[in-house]
């Protein structure tokens, strides 16, 4: 008896010690642990929230703070006396952090959580940190995606990802590992890799050894954190650049979709015109010697454009937009950016096509122009608001 005695005693210990510095706390009915420590010295405190796997999950406030990886993160903050407020909320024994599988989500309460903190505690909007493991892991692709100025950083250990891809991930700094046991091991790998090819920050780890549970309560190391921590965002200098959105359109299409894209983006529209308009005879891309046939088969002609583009050398990121012709941009775009030279600048190309992708002008671009700093370019057929909203976010 006394035996079984000493054994609940030593468990309650650990389960006290365990429990140390976090306070039990309610947002909107989502229960949560929070940890304070040095919040009232002369520095700001970080922002760090945790977001759980599916196993922690109910209405005790409690099994989420039990994790290792929460420990690891606590103990980290404690023994680097950082100040900082770190967060474990609890998603309910019935829901997901998303929606999915019939599950209501909870994500939005998290989101309500971050902004009270911003808005209340005096926390450092630079310095806010996502970490998650597998369910939470889930929720923080989307975070990230949806919100792409929100965190300096996110830590996302052993979770595949859902509706999302490389090119909505590239804002925030990652550091994402998974087990080499685990089955989504090769889906994450190639969303990590595809992420830096796109222009994110990805550091990038396969736990050796480690099936699904194991990398979960491996994943935080001391030196992972260090790198998680070091990571601030800093001022956008591009909110205070100008952006023109300059277009050929032929038809109309891609005048709809730049004058969308400049109000999305709040910059100035600028209609690249030739000067000779072209007929619909012209543009009969059946016939070999109609206007456009001939222009696209000499690769030296440069269409003549009216030049009225006041102080072009005041802008700092040109979006440039076309219709696809014969696989690649019309020679006019050639005109305009030999007429405007934009060295040194940060140019994006847009296209619409019946069924071209933009591998071909990516491609040329690249080739005969290479003192302009270009970033990927995208078709955007029949683009939303919201998808181009992304592809400004994504080019910031």
């Amino acid at each position: 008896m006394r035996d079984v005695l000493s054994v609940i005693a030593a468990l309650l210990y650990c389960l006290t010690l365990q429990a140390q510095h976090f306070e039990p706390k309610e947002y909107d009915g989502l229960q949560y642990q929070q940890l304070a420590n040095k919040i009232d010295g002369a520095e700001k405190p970080a922002l760090v929230v945790f977001l759980h796997g599916g196993h922690a999950r109910g209405e005790d406030n409690q099994k989420q703070i039990q994790l290792q990886a929460v420990k690891d993160i606590r103990d980290y903050i404690l023994k680097n006396n950082m100040p900082a407020y770190f967060l474990v909320p609890q998603c309910p024994s019935d829901r997901e952090w998303i929606p999915n599988r019939g599950a209501l989500g909870c994500k939005d309460k998290v989101l309500g959580l971050i902004q009270q903190y911003v808005d209340e505690k005096g926390i450092d909007p630079n310095r806010i940190y996502l970490c998650s493991v597998s369910m939470g892991s889930w929720a923080s692709w989307v975070l990230v995606k949806e919100h792409p100025d929100l965190f300096a950083a996110a830590f996302i250990a052993s979770g595949n990802h859902k509706s999302v891809s490389p090119a909505q991930l590239t804002c925030t700094p990652l550091y994402i590992t998974v087990g080499s046991q685990e089955r989504s091991l090769d889906a994450i790998k190639w969303l990590a890799t595809e992420v830096q090819k796109a222009g994110g920050t990805v550091k990038f780890n396969s736990l050796s050894g480690c099936d699904h549970p194991k990398a979960c309560n491996k994943a935080f190391t001391a030196k992972r954190l260090d790198w998680l921590f070091a990571q601030k965002k800093t001022v956008k200098l591009e909110q205070k650049m100008k952006t023109l959105v300059a277009y050929f359109s032929a038809t109309g299409t891609t005048e709809a979709v730049a004058k969308d894209l400049a109000e999305v983006a709040g910059a100035t529209l600028y209609e690249i015109k030739p000067e000779v308009k072209y007929t619909a005879a012209d543009l009969d891309w059946r016939d070999k010697q109609s206007r456009s046939s001939v222009e696209m088969a000499d690769k030296s002609s440069r269409p003549a454009i009216v030049k009225d583009l006041e102080d072009a050398d005041s802008y700092d990121v040109i979006y440039i937009g076309f219709p696809i012709w014969w696989y690649t941009a019309p020679t006019i775009i050639n005109t305009f950016i030999e007429a405007y030279g934009f060295a040194g600048k940060t140019v994006i190309f847009f296209a619409t096509s019946g069924g071209s992708d933009v591998a071909g002008a990516d491609k040329q671009f690249h080739a005969q122009y290479s003192a302009i700093n270009w970033k990927p370019g995208k078709l955007l057929n029949n683009a939303s608001k919201k998808m181009l909203q992304d592809c400004v976010t994504r080019n910031k």
